[in-house]
């Protein structure tokens, strides 16, 4: 039976061929500490529990997960460091931080568009951008709520 990567949304398969382009499988740490980080990272969710995934003795995860400053090499030989996690293209679930940042960045391209606008019409960008809105949500505001949470 062929092994697959335990990341939600990621196809990679433990084969020959994926093995001859350099990819690498790592089984979860057995250290609890480590372990515990790992899952974290992964934030996969049991689908008939609706708890968090709890990976069993043969999960493992392909190399594309992990930043290349997290191995160490050995000749032809790679080995994640001690400590390593991964942290690249995991599948993130609808948290109410990722919300927040997909309804701030579609304000974000919303207002940059009113503000080409603005300028055409009334020479500032520091306008409001609705007369109806109570707020003084200006483009500058809403760019910098934006960055806040994106970076």
């Amino acid at each position: 039976m062929t092994r697959s990567c335990s990341a939600v949304g990621c196809s990679t398969r433990d084969t020959v061929l994926s093995r001859e382009r350099g990819l690498s499988f790592h089984q979860f740490p057995t250290d609890t500490i480590q372990r515990s980080k790992w899952i974290r990272a992964v934030n996969r969710m049991d689908p008939r529990s609706k708890k968090i995934w709890i990976p069993g003795p043969g999960a493992m995860l392909c190399s594309k997960h992990f930043q290349e400053s997290d191995f160490e090499s050995y000749g032809i030989r790679r080995k994640l460091k001690k400590g390593a996690v991964p942290s690249v293209s995991l599948y993130k679930n609808n948290s109410k931080p990722s919300q927040i940042i997909n309804i701030l960045h579609w304000l974000l391209e919303s207002f940059q568009k009113l503000s080409i606008m603005l300028l055409f019409l009334y020479g500032s960008h520091h306008q409001k951008t609705c007369v109806h809105c109570p707020g003084d949500y200006t483009f500058l505001k809403i760019r910098n709520y934006y960055l806040f949470f994106h970076t």
